[in-house]
């Protein structure tokens, strides 16, 4: 359970409490009109649980929050060493992560951590998904993943190894050398260091197979 001003100071921390307690009243109202739409005025709500200035939600209301099954999901499939049950787990997991947490709130401080902690778990388990899918030869899943875990975090250096190694395999050399180079050009511009040993020394694998082919 939360007191009011918790909530207050959570969802409209720039206003007043007046303001605020204004705010939460239209809100409030609004969610049960959603949630129990017959039910009475004055009756109390099933789902809703109100004790003196404290509100919460009913655990014998059934319901479900997709961050609970999303955190489960990846946890277990991050955890599973069998490749077919990793990628189901991962997969079903990383289909209910649809952006950033509160995106809305995007420069509201006190969702930041929780914004990022939930974002990493997602590249984790992409990571991961991506990792399976190599194992099982599925390069071109692999790609559209790791393009995914780019576009959320462009300093994703495994993200960009696994590229140069599904494109190696997919004999597209050129497109795993382009790969290189970005990635080199953004940890330079982003956190002003070189890639790490694994990616360069992917990068000279396929160099040398480069040269070999040519003889």
């Amino acid at each position: 359970l939360l007191s009011k001003e918790e909530i207050f100071t959570s969802l409209w921390p720039e206003l007043d409490l007046d303001t605020a307690g204004k705010n939460f009243k239209v809100s409030f109202n609004a969610l049960l009109k959603a949630l129990e739409p017959k039910r009475k005025a004055r009756e109390e709500s099933f789902f809703i649980i109100r004790k003196g200035s404290y509100y919460g939600l009913n655990p014998e209301s059934g319901y479900e929050l997709d961050i609970h099954n999303f955190e489960t999901l990846i946890a277990k499939g991050l955890e599973e060493e069998e490749a077919k049950k990793a990628k189901e787990l991962l997969e079903k997991g990383l289909t209910l992560y649809r952006g950033g947490y509160l995106e809305d709130l995007r420069y509201t401080t006190w969702c930041e951590s929780e914004r990022e902690r939930l974002q990493t778990l997602f590249l984790r388990g992409s990571e991961r998904l991506a990792q399976v899918n190599v194992r099982i030869l599925d390069f071109h899943a692999t790609i559209k993943l790791c393009e995914k875990i780019i576009s959320v975090d462009p300093t994703w250096e495994e993200a960009y190894r696994l590229l140069m190694y599904s494109y190696y395999h997919l004999n597209n050399r050129p497109q795993a050398i382009k790969w290189y180079e970005k990635c080199c050009h953004v940890l330079d511009e982003e956190l002003g260091v070189e890639p790490m040993a694994p990616t360069r020394e992917m990068y000279d694998l396929i160099i040398e197979s480069e040269e070999l082919s040519s003889y």
